[in-house]
């Protein structure tokens, strides 16, 4: 027993260890791509990058955003939350914003209703538990009463994303917008996902849109690229009429493009927060 119990402390310390060794090396390579990249000047937005319930450096970003470019809005839609503890508007919520969540997983929403109980009953959080389809998707916001000007929509789909991006786009007019990009394949390829209403994202790389396709599609509505996050997840996209001297718009799709880099997600923003009592929560200040 002594030996099976001296055996498995080891691995856990090894265990550890390397972890430990990962994150540093991440956040290593994270400061250098900050530093080669030269992203402090011309109103670039990656070194703004902050975690504190995104998935990634989202948070820091749209806060930027917003501090530059106010929406007028403090609304927000985001569609494929999960359990609500790591996503784009958590953030913004516990700011005093209040919107709408979307999320097709009965257990995920289940503990959205336990956990943002007292958000749901104020009313600052609907919660409309539904899988999410080009049909279903207008008819759902227009029930839940969502604001034609959204300030804020944030979609994480794993799949369908483009598609449901432009139906939404047909009839409303967010002032943000993030949305996944497939960085698998750079500007100027061209590439959309074919709408498939039963798809369920299986670790494959053909799902969403190309950053290319994003961008032409946004532009028909009269959005702009504004940039990328380091690990080349997001696109971030605003009205062109508030670009203005706010924000570098490059001609050159590529110059905002990031390539994929999921081991930064791994080893420098792999911490998920979670709360059970979140619900009691102060706004932030």
């Amino acid at each position: 027993m002594f030996s099976y119990l001296k055996e498995k402390c080891k691995n856990i310390r090894k265990k550890f260890f390397v972890e430990e060794i990962n994150e540093n090396l991440g956040l290593i390579t994270y400061h250098h791509l900050l530093d080669q990249g030269n992203y402090a000047k011309d109103h670039r937005l990656e070194s703004f990058g902050k975690k504190f319930f995104s998935q990634n450096e989202e948070d820091g970003i749209l806060e930027e955003i917003c501090r530059r470019a106010p929406p007028q809005s403090k609304t927000f839609l985001e569609l494929g939350v999960e359990d609500g503890a790591e996503n784009n508007t958590l953030c913004l919520l516990l700011q005093g914003w209040q919107g709408t969540w979307m999320e097709g997983s009965p257990k995920h929403c289940q503990k959205i209703k336990k956990t943002f109980s007292s958000f749901l009953e104020n009313k600052k959080l609907q919660l409309i538990h539904s899988y999410i389809t080009k049909d279903n998707i207008l008819t759902s916001l227009q029930c839940a009463k969502t604001p034609p000007e959204i300030g804020l929509l944030s979609i994480d789909l794993d799949g369908n994303d483009y598609h449901i991006l432009e139906t939404i786009l047909s009839v409303y007019t967010p002032q943000i917008i993030v949305t996944e990009y497939n960085a698998h394949f750079p500007p100027p390829i061209q590439w959309i996902m074919k709408y498939d209403q039963s798809y369920q994202w299986n670790g494959k790389e053909e799902t969403g849109a190309s950053l290319q396709s994003l961008v032409q599609l946004l532009r028909k509505k009269q959005y702009s690229l504004i940039g990328c996050n380091i690990t080349g997840t997001n696109a971030f996209f605003i009205r062109s009429e508030k670009v203005q001297d706010k924000f570098w718009e490059a001609d050159n799709i590529l110059s905002l493009y990031q390539p994929l880099r999921y081991y930064l997600t791994t080893s420098v923003f792999r911490k998920k927060r979670s709360f059970s009592n979140i619900g009691n929560c102060h706004y932030l200040t």
